[in-house]
């Protein structure tokens, strides 16, 4: 199972990030968030050594972690 922490959210607060927050919430998948960041775009969730860019990435990912389907941490 994914412990608090092993998922890192980084948002500039714009309209998808909003929505990632919610969903993760919503999911109850542990996060923790990391806040702003210097990259144009966001969200982005990290998972280990995987990144998720953008609303679409971060819907496939809740869906796999749904399903326990994450890729694996280590490589």
């Amino acid at each position: 199972m994914v412990k608090k922490g092993e998922i890192r959210l980084f948002s500039n607060g714009g309209e998808e990030d909003k929505e990632v927050f919610s969903l993760l919430v919503k999911e109850k998948i542990p996060f923790i968030n990391y806040g702003p960041t210097s990259e144009e775009q966001t969200p982005i969730l990290e998972y280990g050594y995987w990144k998720f860019i953008g609303i679409k990435q971060i819907k496939k990912f809740i869906s796999d972690w749904k399903a326990n389907n994450l890729p694996p941490l280590d490589l």
